[in-house]
């Protein structure tokens, strides 16, 4: 169960680096903060590489059995729900919708969905997948360590999308 589930979740991000790629090659705004995403690729493929490492430290004589509780119920309505804040996320952003961040016209910054919520619904859907996921499996060293390096990582992120906003806003 848990490598099927592991590699739907890789597949699914080799799928939203694919759309990435595609959007980008639909405009030609300016790029900024180019150093961040590099950051951000060891950070997910580190992700995904200890989710492997404890696992198979953890249930290497044994294998994992899913216990259909209350709590892991609610583990896995939350990574539902992460999938849609993600999905609702391109959606609503359509083309601009990539890995980097773009200065781009204000007439595009979108204001409805989810995004009358939060800010950044994709970064949330992220954020709970990052602990959940792991939490599922009871891998919980990978979910807080790399919990604390996403909200980090994150924290520069929106931080530099805020300043983007404030430079197209003068």
């Amino acid at each position: 169960m848990f490598y099927t589930i592991w590699t739907f979740y890789v597949l699914y991000r080799l799928f939203e680096l694919a759309i990435s790629r595609r959007n980008e090659g639909t405009h030609n705004y300016e790029e900024v903060g180019k150093w961040q995403r590099p950051l951000m690729m060891v950070l997910h493929i580190s992700w995904f590489l200890f989710l492997v490492v404890e696992y198979e430290m953890k249930y290497h004589e044994t294998s994992y059995v899913f216990v259909p509780n209350l709590e892991n119920l609610f583990i896995v309505i939350l990574l539902f729900f992460a999938a849609f804040l993600r999905y609702e996320s391109m959606s609503r952003l359509g083309n601009l919708w990539s890995t980097k961040v773009f200065i781009i016209p204000e007439q595009f910054v979108v204001k409805e969905g989810a995004y009358k919520i939060t800010n950044n619904p994709n970064y949330l859907g992220v954020v709970i997948e990052i602990f959940c996921l792991p939490y599922l499996f009871e891998l919980n060293t990978v979910a807080i360590i790399f919990s604390i390096l996403n909200i980090l990582f994150l924290s520069l992120r929106i931080k530099l999308e805020r300043e983007v906003l404030k430079i197209r806003s003068l």
